[in-house]
């Protein structure tokens, strides 16, 4: 491999990782210029490790060294990890095809990615678990909204495909029981689900107590 070849894969990705992959992560097709050279027409495969790797560091960091997304704020990814191969050998061994790398199914409110927080799980459950801003309105309890004085509970079903009334209350903590109760019984659901698909009892552990 050519010297320059070299130190432009091991630029640190995102200003935090490096990837040592001993192959192309990257495929392009190539067409002639107006002067009939070869030129990079647009890349046509991503490896599927790096794409999840880089992902991830995206996610926490932008290339610049700055933040990424507001939901990752403080969120960062294990030493071992840093190095792309590791990464690549972890997930070689996990079932991920078609499925979401997490990393707080697992360990409720981590903020760091590794071999002990992390797994892979469907697109589906991911969404199920997300904390969605526009569920709260204006209170600071999930699925509540206040209107004339009285907190309102609702809870989106993923089964229902719909979002669910689930009453009126007088106090803003009875609300949110009430929508935590609803989707305990949804998680409850998904675990049965998760059993079938053949998930770790790791993973539907976790699904079953997030909201007990």
């Amino acid at each position: 491999m050519e010297r320059s070849t070299l130190r432009k894969r091991l630029k640190k990705v995102c200003g935090r990782g490096i990837n040592d992959a001993d192959y192309p992560v990257h495929k392009f097709s190539y067409k002639k210029n107006s002067k009939g050279n070869l030129v990079v027409d647009k890349r046509i495969w991503t490896c599927p490790y790096y794409s999840v790797w880089y992902d991830m560091f995206r996610r926490c960091f932008l290339s610049d060294g700055k933040r990424g997304q507001k939901n990752y704020t403080s969120c960062s990814v294990c030493e071992e990890w840093l190095t792309f191969s590791n990464f690549k050998k972890w997930m070689e061994k996990q079932d991920w095809e078609g499925k979401e790398l997490d990393k707080d199914l697992l360990v409720e409110g981590n903020k760091i990615y590794s071999p002990s927080t992390c797994t892979f799980i469907s697109h589906d459950l991911n969404q199920f678990f997300k904390d969605r801003g526009n569920d709260r309105g204006r209170c600071s309890s999930v699925g509540v909204t206040e209107k004339n004085g009285r907190f309102m509970s609702r809870c989106s079903d993923p089964f229902l495909k719909e979002r669910v009334y689930l009453g009126s209350f007088d106090t803003e903590a009875e609300a949110f029981k009430a929508w935590k109760n609803y989707k305990y019984q949804l998680a409850l659901q998904w675990a049965k689900i998760l059993e079938k698909e053949g998930y770790s009892q790791r993973v539907i552990r976790a699904v079953k107590k997030r909201y007990k």
